[in-house]
């Protein structure tokens, strides 16, 4: 289109660029302004690992991508308009036949450490992300929530211990998932709600900021003393269950 000179294959390329954004939430052609991407597309260079995006850590996004759907945008994605995937080939690739339905639901490998991470959390430190959560807008949580409905198969505003085990089954992992599942389930119900199932899985890195925790800490702050908050206090908001020495 650049050139001029195209035809049906330039819309192969548009999808390839698509669907290399959904999986990974940056475009696979990369410039400070408009003519530096237009020079970039020329080229065609891209690559599954970003590191032009190191400072940012990014990358890790296709640590969970299967070589066949690398492949199916390495050939949507071709420079050659002679030697690209016509429309016919991308749609009978073994991606799209047999891998892209059973998509959804999948999770990263970043999902699973930051539920990992939040299983060793101390009792304060898992009330504390319960209240974040609660007071976060679905705007900053929206793939998350994508991802709570998609591994909620029966609808139901919950997620069981089946219902994870068919999205964990495709990684090789050692993690006890009933130890896991009781970690999150703060209220004890035998399942994951939506609320819990944020606080363990959201990156603490980017959304635990000053603001958000000053307001979980005059939300602890029952008795308004602005500075300090007491074991009284911290028993009172969590709950009983624990040796005198833990809230020390």
């Amino acid at each position: 289109m650049i050139s001029g000179d195209y035809d049906y294959k330039c819309d192969i390329w548009s999808a390839g660029v698509i669907l290399y954004i959904l999986l990974c939430g940056y475009p696979p052609f990369y410039g400070e302004n408009d003519a530096e991407i237009i020079e970039a597309v020329k080229k065609g260079v891209y690559d599954f690992e970003s590191t032009r995006f190191v400072l940012f850590n990014l990358g890790e996004e296709w640590d969970g991508v299967s070589l066949e759907c690398k492949e199916l945008i390495t050939k949507m994605l071709t420079r050659d308009p002679a030697k690209r995937y016509t429309a016919e080939q991308a749609i009978h690739h073994i991606w799209i036949k047999t891998m892209a339905g059973g998509a959804k639901g999948i999770l990263s490998n970043k999902i699973i450490e930051n539920m990992l991470a939040f299983k060793s959390l101390q009792r304060l430190k898992k009330s504390v992300l319960m209240y974040i959560m609660t007071q976060t807008s679905e705007k900053e949580v929206v793939g998350l929530r994508e991802l709570f409905v998609s591994l909620d198969k029966d609808g139901d505003g919950k997620i069981s211990l089946e219902e994870m085990q068919e999205a964990i089954k495709a990684k090789k992992t050692t993690m006890n998932l009933r130890e896991v599942l009781e970690s999150i389930d703060a209220d004890k119900s035998g399942f994951i709600d939506y609320t819990e199932f944020l606080a363990a899985t959201i990156d603490r890195e980017v959304y635990l900021s000053p603001e958000k925790l000053a307001g979980a800490f005059n939300a602890f702050d029952k008795v308004k003393q602005h500075s300090i908050i007491s074991v009284g206090q911290e028993r009172q908001n969590i709950g009983e269950g624990t040796e005198d020495d833990d809230w020390e």
